[in-house]
């Protein structure tokens, strides 16, 4: 082989970049096969329970989380725009039990109050706070709002509506059974005028929101 042919090979096996500007064959292989970033690509998570289930795009942990927090203030704002429910919700202190979502109907003399989880498969300990809170808050806005009956919910942002909410979770919260509830069935509780068709419709709902959170 030539000095000159060498001295070509070096050259096009060094280039990191293509003579259109793109990443070479070479330097694209060397990172697909880099093992730690193929350990670290976020996986669609295989829990058919838990809310980034529906998602199309894949989440990291900390999206999950921030999708999280996303559905619980779209809600929120869909319930204001929906209803004549008053946010009376006040910003969380230290030392007491924060609540997700909190509204008052003047009109009727109702509180309502709700958590909501992205998933409701939980392990023992998990769950046991959570109903806990629940029945604790509960108790506590009873006693600061006496002139008002008191509804709380804890609601499954997995589930579009109850009935699909299967029924080895359900039976895990059998001390607050009856408050479980899909978004449809709270949206319903609320005096909301809005449902999701399908699950199918409430994925677009979903995968909409994560769009605008990620800006795709």
């Amino acid at each position: 082989m030539s000095e000159e042919k060498d001295i070509e090979e070096i050259t096009n096996n060094t280039k990191l970049l293509n003579i259109n500007g793109t990443l070479s064959t070479r330097l694209k292989n060397i990172i697909k096969k880099n093992t730690y970033i193929s350990n670290n690509v976020p996986k669609k998570p295989k829990n058919i329970n838990s809310l980034s289930y529906l998602i199309n795009t894949k989440l990291t942990q900390s999206q999950c989380i921030r999708l999280g927090c996303a559905v619980e203030k779209v809600l929120c704002d869909i319930i204001l725009n929906y209803t004549n429910l008053i946010n009376i919700r006040k910003p969380n202190v230290k030392g007491s039990k924060e609540k997700d979502h909190l509204f008052m109907d003047e009109h009727n003399k109702i509180v309502y109050y709700a958590e909501l989880k992205s998933n409701i498969q939980l392990d023992t300990e998990k769950r046991k706070a959570t109903y806990q809170k629940c029945i604790e808050n509960k108790l506590q806005l009873r006693n600061e709002y006496k002139d008002y009956s008191v509804k709380m919910f804890l609601v499954s942002c997995r589930h579009y509506t109850t009935s699909v909410i299967p029924s080895d979770l359900t039976c895990k919260y059998s001390k607050i059974k009856k408050s479980l509830v899909g978004i449809n069935d709270y949206f319903s509780y609320l005096g909301a005028d809005i449902h999701f068709d399908s699950e199918n419709h409430y994925k677009k709902f979903l995968n909409y929101i994560v769009k605008k959170m990620l800006k795709l």
